[in-house]
């Protein structure tokens, strides 16, 4: 079974030699490839447009996708199927596929609902400022998406109603968490402002019906900043959207500062307000009560942090 970290997939270009070895890197305590019949990889360009498709076998010693054109802000989005049913996923940073050069990068691969931070100096482009403009994540890769599947009240029309895309990091000051939120109404109702909450585990110990000093949530959106002590965060307006950038300081989190292989609880919700009401609310975890209250440590998803390279 290929669950080791460091299992790599390789994009070959066309008769020129150029290659991208991908490390699909996984959480130290999960199994990502366990159990799937499919590992079906994708490769878009920057335009979102599908160049190619590939099926692969989970077991293979090696996976190989050739003949590929060369060319930059190719996106790979890898995703582990069994039954036909999505139980694991990673999606790359945009890449450049270069003639007769070898590049290496990483995709976090993880099991529903799993998501991997990998240190901000390996991912990011130059210091990280939390300003919500998320200039250095523009070659990170994603952690989670958050889309129609994610709805926990009301249904999206479509991806450009409400949709999120989120990256993750640590460093020394803490854990950093971006996200690209597509939404055609922005500040539509002052009453209900849209915004994303961002809740934590830091120490994973999963209470199931309180929260403990090493829990918390900070809320962001275009029209509101509350964030408690040790954590810091941004917002940034943009065409059919918002972003948004967290700094949750290791205080904040109850754990002294990783050095990689952390276990800790995570949730992230979108909610998307007009019309006197909240419409939508994705979850990246299904949310059991969105609207009155925050999950429980027992009700999150989980962050792993881990190293890379």
């Amino acid at each position: 079974m290929r669950a080791s970290i460091g299992s790599l997939l390789v994009l070959l270009a066309a008769g020129c030699g150029g290659e991208v070895e991908i490390d699909l890197v996984r959480a130290s305590f999960d199994s990502p490839f366990q159990g799937l019949d499919r590992l079906r990889v994708s490769v878009l360009d920057s335009a979102g447009a599908l160049l190619t498709e590939r099926d692969l076998d989970p077991l293979a010693p090696d996976w190989r996708v050739p003949g590929l054109d060369p060319g930059s802000g190719r996106v790979v989005l890898v995703e582990g199927l069994a039954a036909g049913e999505l139980r694991a996923r990673g999606e790359s940073g945009p890449l450049t596929l270069a003639a007769a050069e070898t590049r290496r990068a990483p995709v976090p691969f993880a099991t529903l609902p799993v998501a991997i931070a990998l240190p901000i100096s390996s991912i990011a482009s130059g210091v990280v400022q939390v300003d919500g403009r998320l200039d250095e994540w523009a070659n990170a890769p994603v952690a989670a998406v958050l889309g129609a599947r994610n709805a926990v009240i009301g249904q999206p029309r479509n991806m450009a109603d409400l949709s999120a895309r989120v990256q993750l990091a640590w460093g020394a000051d803490g854990v950093y968490v971006a996200v690209r939120v597509l939404d055609d109404c922005v500040l539509c109702d002052p009453l209900y402002p849209d915004m994303i909450i961002v809740s934590w585990d830091g120490r994973g110990d999963r209470e199931p019906n309180y929260y403990g000093p090493d829990d918390g949530y900070v809320t962001v959106g275009p029209s509101l900043i509350e964030a408690p002590a040790h954590v810091v965060a941004g917002v940034a307006l943009l065409p059919g959207g918002y972003t948004v950038e967290v700094r949750i300081g290791w205080e904040a989190l109850g754990v002294p500062a990783a050095r990689g292989e952390l276990r800790m609880g995570l949730e992230i919700e979108i909610f998307d307000g007009r019309g006197g009401a909240y419409q939508v609310v994705e979850a990246w975890v299904p949310s059991p009560d969105p609207l009155d209250r925050r999950p429980f440590p027992a009700e999150m998803g989980t962050l792993a942090v881990e190293t890379w390279p």
